[in-house]
């Protein structure tokens, strides 16, 4: 069967931007009947994920089996998973069939994605790149503390000199004006 004459086409699509060993992946299935009238006896398996070896299913399911679809109609369909180990994987295709009548002879086909193939990165290497570092904020906030201290503690020491040489300056002054007040008092 060509895949011009398919009426259902089949989608999978990763929600990360990165896998990663022992992080959970969300892998949506969107199913779209492109036919005018009802699809029967729905069955779609992804062969990639069977494999227990190398994921573990944590959400969901990833081999779908429903009743119809409605032409023109879509559904969408997902389930979540955790690689167990890094290195390099090729996702196979989603295989289907369906049933374009009830009685209807059943019409295999994979989906339109490619094989394609993805790194697992270690745990290690995605918490580097995405996770918060309290090192890093660690560094960052006491060379904050020494740009913004330092000049402060400066500023404050030397603004305290000058309020102790005007504080002496102020009690000097009033000493030599009694002084020269006593001693015209004397001279009376």
């Amino acid at each position: 069967m060509s895949i011009s004459n398919c009426a259902l086409i089949v989608d999978r699509v990763f929600k990360s931007n990165e896998l990663a060993e022992g992080i959970p992946i969300t892998v949506t299935y969107s199913f779209y009947n492109t036919d005018e009238s009802t699809l029967f006896n729905i069955e779609a398996h992804d062969p990639h994920f069977s494999n227990t070896e190398d994921f573990d299913i944590a959400e969901g399911q990833l081999s779908f089996k429903f009743e119809s679809l409605e032409g023109n109609q879509r559904l969408s369909k997902s389930g979540t998973v955790i690689p167990k180990e890094s290195k390099e994987h090729t996702f196979e295709p989603v295989t289907f069939s369906y049933q374009s009548s009830r009685d209807g002879q059943r019409i295999e086909g994979i989906a339109g994605n490619k094989p394609v193939r993805a790194e697992i990165i270690s745990k290690r290497e995605y918490v580097l790149k995405n996770g918060w570092s309290f090192e890093s904020w660690g560094v960052f906030g006491v060379l904050s503390l020494i740009s913004i201290g330092l000049p402060y503690f400066m500023w404050k020491s030397s603004s305290s000199g000058r309020q102790v040489q005007e504080g002496q300056e102020g009690q000097e002054q009033p000493s030599k004006k009694a002084n020269s007040n006593s001693k015209k008092n004397k001279r009376a």
